[in-house]
């Protein structure tokens, strides 16, 4: 019933919008493709709709889309934009939509940019893997304990860098550039 109550305002509040589509693929947590479409209109961002697809191509998410758009009754000249990551899929996607949706245009969406410009965490993973390796798999806090030559009195293990969390691998390097010395002294 609530859910029904959500849709209809959603319906409501999508007519004679301008909207700007966003695709996304992600995995759910048993590693099955899930496809999110998003609509932007009004300052506002909403999930329409989500689905699980057991092929990932342009074909299948361009009838996902169609679909999804034919459900919320968007007629075809409200629809002015389409945001997506890079992949080859989504960008031949575009090329499926352009000639139903005569001015749309393409963005790739700016999280995925940085996260291109950001693999350079990827090289670090040359330095972190055996750093953290040592610290949590050998008695890092019984070996600094047990070191006496070190003149450190705290030191803590690094902060876990986590590959979506950005902050956490500047807090991990940062991290890295504050106990350089100990580290040394350490292996």
């Amino acid at each position: 019933m609530l859910y029904e109550l959500e849709l209809d305002k959603l319906h409501e509040a999508l007519v004679d919008q301008q909207i700007c589509v966003t695709v996304d693929e992600s995995t759910d947590a048993c590693g099955r493709a899930a496809v999110n479409i998003f609509f932007s209109f009004k300052n506002k961002t909403k999930l329409v709709t989500t689905k699980h697809l057991k092929k990932v191509d342009s074909t299948t998410i361009l009838q996902f889309v169609m679909s999804t758009i034919q459900l919320y009754n968007i007629p075809y000249e409200n629809v002015r934009c389409y945001i997506s990551d890079n992949a080859a899929y989504m960008l031949k996607l575009f090329q499926f939509l352009k000639p139903f949706f005569i001015k749309l245009y393409y963005n790739t969406c700016l999280a995925h940019i940085y996260n291109l410009v950001g693999g350079t965490h990827l090289s670090l993973n040359a330095i972190t893997t055996p750093l953290l390796s040592s610290c949590f798999n050998s008695s890092l806090d019984t070996n600094l304990d047990q070191n006496e030559n070190l003149n450190i009195i705290t030191a803590t293990l690094p902060p876990l860098p986590v590959k979506t969390y950005w902050n956490s691998w500047f807090k991990f390097v940062f991290w890295i550039n504050q106990h350089i010395p100990f580290l040394i002294t350490f292996y």
